[in-house]
């Protein structure tokens, strides 16, 4: 009796695995890359193990547990930085994750111009209670409700 070849197939190697997930990076059209956008190139266990290889090679800054971002070359320090503040790619973060962002406190006092102050600092104003930790060179993301 003939052997018939498997209907599954075989997994791809680890070091063509990142290869691969290296060459999808430009076609993703967002800064903020998750760990669902490589899902179908293999198992969560290998697709994580690409990932921390993206990470080491300098692709990606991981900025919380399932949530990177793209890189790019800081044009003073030559050093890899992401390509926007934290705050900037917080809020993408959360879009991505379909939790609604909107304005904290001092943002809205501010741009309904009853102070003078920049809204400076690292807080986020999200629709409902996040638990995640995200943070990049010593700076940690603070989430609070919207209307606190």
């Amino acid at each position: 009796m003939e052997e018939r070849p498997s209907p599954i197939a075989p997994p791809i190697p680890f070091p063509l695995l990142a290869v691969r997930m290296a060459e999808r990076l430009p076609g993703i059209p967002w800064t903020i890359v998750l760990r669902r956008d490589f899902a179908d190139l293999g198992s969560y266990a290998r697709v994580g193990r690409g990932i921390q290889r993206l990470v080491h090679d300098g692709l990606l800054i991981r900025l919380g547990q399932g949530i990177y971002t793209k890189t790019c070359i800081g044009p003073v320090t030559k050093r890899i930085i992401p390509p926007d503040d934290l705050v900037s790619l917080t809020r993408e973060a959360m879009e991505r994750l379909g939790i609604g962002v909107g304005m904290n406190y001092w943002e809205k006092k501010y741009f309904a111009r009853e102070t003078d102050q920049v809204p400076l600092g690292f807080v986020v104003a999200t629709m409902r209670p996040v638990r995640r930790k995200l943070s990049w060179g010593g700076h940690t993301i603070t989430f609070v409700l919207d209307g606190e």
